[in-house]
């Protein structure tokens, strides 16, 4: 089942203001496959198709399309799994469609509205069509059934604590409760989201990462600036096709895809057009944990392939976050004792009665 988003220019709550007479008659329509409401954030592979389509709804051939993939914005109370994502840029995509689409696979990180914003055209200098898209996904059902359960249980612990102090008539015994677990929930939230970063990331971070493969007349490179990944920012993942004199192979085709080594899954998929021999891509590595770059090329000249492990480093999550998640946590837990004390104190009563 497919969820259609087709985005008409000046029906769109979000859309960029356009005169009418630079619309034209192109429209984008973006298609994922689950539909939106069956996406699980970090857990779900999910096909997105982006079609370039004229008034009677058929794709453009030979189209340029231009779009940014923003994520989510931060959350006000509750962080996400990847806070450092919050309101970044995901990805980057530009280039000709021979047939009018564009699609990719990929592991949308977090819960939340995701923001495309994308331009459409003939060529470069020529835009019809330019708007702001988006859809939202929700929290898997798993984790929600998990935070209350969490939540569930700290408000108990909070409500024994409150009855044990009530009888003692000192709140001395839950005030160092609530101070040991806020100690172990702040170092938990310090801890938690420090992704599997190594420490020769940094000094690799300075220089682009490369390799190449040659077979024939066909010499295939990748590169990749910076050198390696860091999450919370952009990569420029560059592709090249040349024979054994230098000359780009125009009309290659490289099938990219990156994988996840150490959850041995794909977190992307593409295929990338480059009518000159070579193009570029610019990609965000969500989580700080090594990835393999598996990319294959075909052109007129015959087929070639490479792999190349690159290193992604994980960044903690801002102070700002772990004090807020702290001081929730906390809070759940003080509310608890409340309840206990109070409990406590209408078992006084009954008994002095």
């Amino acid at each position: 089942m497919k969820q259609y988003l087709s985005i008409i220019l000046l029906t769109m709550l979000f859309a960029i203001p356009v005169s009418a007479a630079n619309q034209g008659t192109l429209s984008v329509v973006i298609e994922t496959t689950p539909e939106a409401a069956e996406i699980g954030p970090d857990s779900s592979f999910v096909k997105t198709s982006i079609n370039v389509v004229d008034a009677s709804g058929k794709p453009v051939p030979n189209i340029y399309l231009k779009f940014h993939l923003d994520a989510p914005r931060k959350n006000q109370l509750i962080s996400t799994d990847f806070p450092i994502v919050e309101s970044t840029r995901l990805m980057t995509f530009e280039g000709v469609l021979p047939e009018g689409n564009y699609e990719f696979e990929y592991i949308y990180p977090i819960r939340g509205r995701y923001s495309f914003s994308v331009e459409a055209g003939m060529n470069k200098s020529d835009i019809s069509f330019k708007n702001k898209l988006s859809f939202s996904i929700s929290e898997n059902a798993s984790e929600r059934v998990n935070f209350i359960i969490f939540i569930g249980f700290l408000l108990v612990l909070g409500i024994v604590t409150g009855v044990i102090a009530g009888k003692s008539r000192r709140l001395t015994s839950a005030a160092a409760v609530m101070l040991i677990a806020a100690a172990l929930l702040f170092g938990a939230s310090g801890s938690d989201a420090y992704a599997h970063g190594h420490g020769n990331v940094k000094e690799s971070h300075k220089k682009p990462a490369a390799a190449d493969h040659s077979d024939n007349n066909f010499n295939l490179s990748f590169a990749m600036n910076p050198g390696s990944g860091r999450v919370g920012e952009m990569n420029t993942l560059l592709f090249r096709a040349t024979d054994n004199n230098g000359n780009l192979i125009p009309g290659t085709r490289f099938a990219l895809k990156l994988w996840h080594i150490e959850d041995d899954k794909p977190v992307f998929r593409t295929t990338l057009f480059a009518p000159i021999g070579e193009t570029s891509f610019i990609f965000q590595f969500f989580d700080g944990a090594e990835h393999e770059v598996r990319l294959e090329a075909v052109n007129s000249v015959g087929k070639a392939g490479l792999m190349k492990v690159i290193e992604v480093e994980g960044i903690g999550p801002p102070m700002g976050v772990k004090v807020k998640t702290t001081f929730f946590l906390v809070f759940v837990v003080f509310i608890g004792s409340l309840i206990g004390l109070r409990i406590q104190s209408f078992r006084l009563k009954e008994q002095a009665a």
